[in-house]
C-alpha cells in the first residue's frame, strides 16, 4: 500500500488511550501530539522541512531599481528579545544611477552626445524634427517626410556596431551582478 508520508513517530500513550473513556481518547491524542507541534505543522511528516540557506525579500522601487532585505534568524530572534537593536537585517539596494553606470547607459549617452556635437548639421536636423504625437494624418505625414530626408545621415551616425555590442555586454554583466548580489553566490536562495 502506497503511503505518501511515513508513519508519525510521535509517541502516543496507547495504553492510557485504551483505558480512557470514549470522550477523552481524542483529547489525549491531541495532547500527545502537542509535544511535536512546537516545531512541526500538524498533519505533516515528522522529518524536518528543508529550510533554504538564504531568504531575500525583494521590493521594486520608484527611485531605486530595487531594495532587498536578507533574512537573518539572529535579527528575528533579537526583535523578540531584550535587545532589539543587537542584530540587524542586511539590506541591499540598487539605485537607477548605479544601474545606468553598470549597464553602460551613461557611457553610451556620453559617446553619442559627443559624436552629435561634432556634426552640427545632423544635430540641427534632429532638433528640428516635428513631433509624431499629432491628431491628423497630414501632420504625421509631415513628420515622416522630415525623418526620411535625414535617415541616411542618422543611420551612419547611430549605426555604430561596436558601441551597441559594448552596451549589450555591459547590460548582461549588470544583470549578472544584480543576480549575484541578491543570491549572495548561493544557489539555494529564495526570493520573495
Amino acid at each position: 500500500m502506497f503511503q505518501p508520508f511515513p508513519e508519525s513517530s510521535t509517541p502516543i500513550n496507547t495504553a492510557a488511550a485504551a483505558a480512557a473513556p470514549p470522550g477523552r481518547k481524542r483529547k489525549q491524542q491531541q495532547q500527545g501530539s502537542k509535544a511535536a507541534a512546537g516545531e512541526w505543522v500538524q498533519g505533516l511528516p515528522t522529518r524536518r522541512l528543508v529550510q533554504p540557506a538564504r531568504i531575500v525579500g525583494l521590493d521594486p522601487g520608484r527611485k531605486a531599481l530595487f531594495t532587498a532585505v536578507v533574512h537573518s534568524q539572529q535579527a528575528a530572534d533579537s526583535l523578540q528579545g531584550k535587545r532589539p537593536c543587537e542584530h540587524r537585517y542586511d539590506s541591499l539596494s540598487w539605485s537607477c544611477s548605479r544601474w545606468q553606470e553598470a549597464a553602460g547607459i551613461k557611457y553610451r549617452l556620453h559617446k553619442t552626445g559627443l559624436w552629435i556635437s561634432r556634426k552640427p548639421d545632423l544635430n540641427a536636423a534632429l532638433l528640428a524634427t516635428p513631433t509624431a504625437k499629432v491628431a491628423s494624418s497630414a501632420q504625421f505625414l509631415h513628420h515622416i517626410r522630415h525623418r526620411m530626408q535625414h535617415t541616411a545621415a542618422a543611420q551612419t551616425h547611430f549605426g555604430d556596431r561596436q558601441l551597441r555590442w559594448r552596451s549589450f555586454i555591459k547590460r548582461q554583466q549588470a544583470y549578472s551582478a544584480i543576480c549575484k548580489e541578491i543570491s549572495g553566490g548561493s544557489s539555494d536562495t529564495v526570493v520573495a
